[in-house]
Formats: structure tokens, sequence, C-alpha cells
């Protein structure tokens, strides 16, 4: 139940407090080693963390932003582009060619992603029109799609969280995705449309 919002969020706080401090002393031996300059250093994470937001705890039975919207900070050589704010979508699977990019090499054939950014330094990803993401954890297996102005997810029958069959949300009115436009039919056919074709 909801009572327990206070001492998970203080958990949490405490959990990033102890990953700040290694960071620093990471950044620090880099630093005292002549390297940090010159690095490249890229923090992400794989997953956020449900706090009741839709009446659940943890993370990997549903795909709403406060699981799936995660950070991604680059640190670039000689801080270039220190303290600018990309706004545009980036996923996991760019993160791969990105690096590659700083390190010289082009992404292989057969990465599905894009380094973000181009050779004179600046983005790339201006151009990501969505993001797909999918979950098969405890018997919930979702898939969703996701612009910036709505959201489509799929979930197998039965499963344990209680997710509808199809749930779709417009991200501008309803940013906390709360209200389930779908009742059962498609609301949003071109996101139905790309959903289908990254399933198949």
């Amino acid at each position: 139940p909801d009572r327990y919002l206070v001492p998970m969020r203080d958990a949490y706080y405490s959990e990033i407090e102890y990953l700040d401090e290694h960071l620093g002393a990471l950044f620090d031996g880099l630093r005292q080693r002549g390297l940090y300059d010159g690095a490249v250093i890229l923090f992400t994470s794989d997953h956020g963390e449900e706090f009741y937001d839709h009446e659940g705890w943890w993370h990997g039975q549903t795909l709403f932003d406060e699981l799936i919207h995660v950070p991604l900070l680059i640190k670039l050589p000689g801080n270039a582009l220190a303290g600018l704010q990309n706004t545009d979508f980036a996923r996991h699977l760019d993160i791969g060619p990105t690096l590659l990019h700083f390190a010289g090499a082009g992404a292989a054939p057969e990465m599905s992603g894009k380094a973000l950014f181009a050779a004179d330094g600046s983005f790339t990803n201006g151009d990501i029109r969505f993001v797909y993401a999918e979950n098969d954890f405890e018997n919930n297996v979702l898939q969703s799609v996701r612009t910036r102005d709505a959201k489509v997810i799929h979930a197998n029958p039965d499963n344990p969280r209680r997710h509808a069959p199809k749930e779709c949300y417009d991200l501008v009115a309803d940013p906390g995705e709360h209200t389930n436009l779908a009742a059962g039919q498609s609301c949003r056919p071109e996101l139905e449309q790309l959903l289908a074709e990254m399933t198949r």
C-alpha cells in the first residue's frame, strides 16, 4: 500500500547517494591519472523505479514512463557541450553506435541504433520519431510504442499486473498515464501499426 511511499523513497535516495559517492571516487581517480578530460563517459540506467505511480512498486512489470524514461548523460572530451540538454528521443540501442563514433569506428551494419552525434558535434537524434519498449517478466509480457504525444501498450491476457490487453494514453493531456483511451479498441491506428511492425 501507499503508506510505504516515504520509506521506499528514502531507501531509493540512499542508493542514489551511494552511487554518487562512488562515481565521484571514479571521476577523481580518472582526474588523478590525467584521463578525465579526454574521456567519453556515458551514464544511463536499464530501468526506472515505480513508487506506487500506478499502484505498484519495484520495476519490470509495466512500461509506464516512470520505468522506461531513464537518464542518458554523456560527458564528451574537453567537456564539449557541457550543460547542454537534448530533449529529443534517444534509445539504448543508440549507445553502442555513439561510443563507436567517439572511438573513431563506424557502427556495424547490423546495428539498429545510430550515433547520437555527427562528425561536427551536432546532435543527430532529432529525426527519431518513436521509441519501442518490451518486457517479459513474471508473466507480464508487454510491448509499447511511444511518441512525443501518445503511447500504446499491449499486454498478454491474464497478466498478474492486471494490464488491459490494449492501453492508449494521450501524453499531452495525461502525462501520468492514468486515463486509458483504448477502451478495448485502437485509439491511435498509426501507433498500433508501428507496434505490429516491431513485434513481427
